[in-house]
C-alpha cells in the first residue's frame, strides 16, 4: 500500500507547478521529508492540509 507521494504526484493532484508545491513544502503546509531523489510527502498529511485545513 502506497503511503507517500512525490512532488511529481502532488502537482498532477492539485495542478500547480513544481515551484509552488516546493513553496508549500518550505512553508511547512503539510510534512515532507527529503530523500536523495527528492521529497516525499506522506499521503496522510497531504490529504489532511488538503480536505481539513490541517497538518
Amino acid at each position: 500500500m502506497k503511503t507517500m507521494y512525490s512532488v511529481p504526484e502532488i502537482t498532477k493532484i492539485l495542478g500547480v507547478s513544481k515551484n509552488a508545491v516546493y513553496a508549500l513544502i518550505k512553508n511547512n503546509c503539510f510534512k515532507s521529508y527529503r530523500t536523495a531523489h527528492g521529497y516525499l510527502i506522506p499521503i496522510s498529511s497531504f490529504e489532511s492540509w488538503l480536505y481539513e485545513g490541517k497538518v
